[in-house]
């Protein structure tokens, strides 16, 4: 059960792979220019976009924050050197296991959204 006073953050994936990486190997990035400057979140919440099919639109899982530390993209993805942010700054929020709502929160009505 989430404490009511939990700070949760409620982040867009739009890529498969992201959600993959979130749910098999525990953790999740944020790039730093994009990231609340107060504080960071107690939870992750995920909202799935249109590529997620009878998914889309709609917050499904979620997961608790076990930490975080400050790493390029290229460390993530070493994959992927020559990708045009491999040395912006993210956050790799370490995850706990992502937990499924009883019930989905759907978006009411389409909004462009990165991060609430």
């Amino acid at each position: 059960m989430i404490a009511p006073d939990a700070r949760v953050l409620v982040c867009l994936i739009n890529n498969p792979r992201d959600l993959e990486i979130a749910r098999w190997d525990h953790w999740y990035r944020i790039p730093v220019k994009h990231a609340p400057s107060e504080y960071l979140a107690d939870y992750l919440a995920f909202y799935l976009t249109e590529r997620f099919g009878d998914e889309k639109w709609a917050i499904h899982e979620y997961a608790e924050v076990r930490g975080h530390e400050l790493v390029r993209r290229v460390d993530l993805f070493p994959d992927e050197p020559d990708h045009p942010r491999a040395n912006e700054l993210y956050y790799k929020m370490q995850l706990g296991p992502l937990r499924r709502l009883p019930r989905p929160i759907p978006s009411l009505r389409w909004r462009r959204i990165t991060f609430i």
